[in-house]
């Protein structure tokens, strides 16, 4: 589109065109059955030791909505001499009633956090060969490089990921039957990255995903830099393709301010329209 260049006194009086209407629903061709969903999880922790309130908190979260997923749950886990052990963190999941069915267990880096357990943890799903009707929810113990005092945004951001992503499966189902992916914060970034291509991303890296489309795709293909994995479907898929259920075009959720001018009012009417 060109650029609008109007004299001065006029500038003013200018509104920009809307944003074309979203169409993708309108071709039946990207309609994909999800009656019978197979629902797979991917989560990654880093269970430092003075954050032990933190991925406690987190994984109790998660395991409020363990029930959803009748698939493979599969976890990576990044550990140094800071964080507990990873059999130590297994039995903290096995005491909330949570058993693994696979782990990705790492040596942490600090360069580049999850990205350690990233591919691995795909490989594991068989990608390649997947049915249409799998599905995964990727997300990751958020939070948990602050210690034991998150700060208040953070635990408000985290805590309305796993609220958009998990309790009302039937909207994420609806989003799903018709984009390869969907989740909240859906953001904007520079289509100059050279690990995101097509310029956008969930902020916050919570997101479901259709592992079949993707599994055609080059999936093994992850930013070798610290927000790797949050920016990798970005890098993946299209905009257009994916679906946004809470946030879109969100700027940053790390901004106190964003949240008393735009977050907190979304987000209750959000919950209003429930």
């Amino acid at each position: 589109m060109s650029r609008v260049i109007l004299p001065k006194r006029y500038r003013r009086l200018y509104v920009s065109p809307p944003a074309p209407r979203d169409t993708w629903r309108d071709d039946p061709s990207h309609f994909c059955d999800l009656s019978n969903p197979v629902r797979h999880l991917t989560y990654h922790i880093c269970p430092f030791r003075n954050a032990v309130g933190t991925w406690q908190w987190n994984l109790e979260q998660l395991r409020e909505h363990w029930h959803l997923f009748n698939g493979k749950k599969i976890i990576g886990v990044n550990h140094d001499e800071d964080t507990v052990s990873p059999d130590e963190m297994l039995r903290q999941c096995r005491s909330l009633g949570m058993e693994w069915d696979e782990v990705v267990a790492r040596p942490n880096s600090r360069s580049l956090g999850e990205v350690q357990t990233w591919i691995p943890t795909i490989e594991l799903l068989n990608p390649e060969s997947a049915q249409a009707n799998e599905v995964v929810f990727s997300a990751h113990a958020k939070g948990v490089k602050y210690g034991e005092k998150m700060p208040p945004v953070i635990r408000d951001w985290t805590d309305i990921m796993y609220q958009v992503n998990l309790p009302d499966w039937d909207r994420v189902k609806d989003s799903l039957e018709w984009y390869i992916a969907t989740g909240a914060f859906r953001a904007r970034g520079a289509r100059s990255w050279r690990w995101c291509r097509y310029g956008w991303y969930y902020s916050g890296a919570f997101w479901w995903w259709r592992l079949a489309p993707i599994g055609q795709r080059n999936w093994r293909m992850v930013g070798e830099i610290y927000p790797g994995r949050e920016v990798w479907i970005g890098n993946i898929a299209e905009r257009i393709e994916t679906d946004c259920l809470f946030m879109d075009n969100t700027r940053s959720p790390y901004l106190p301010a964003y949240w008393k001018r735009t977050i907190n009012k979304k987000w209750q009417e959000f919950q209003d329209a429930r």
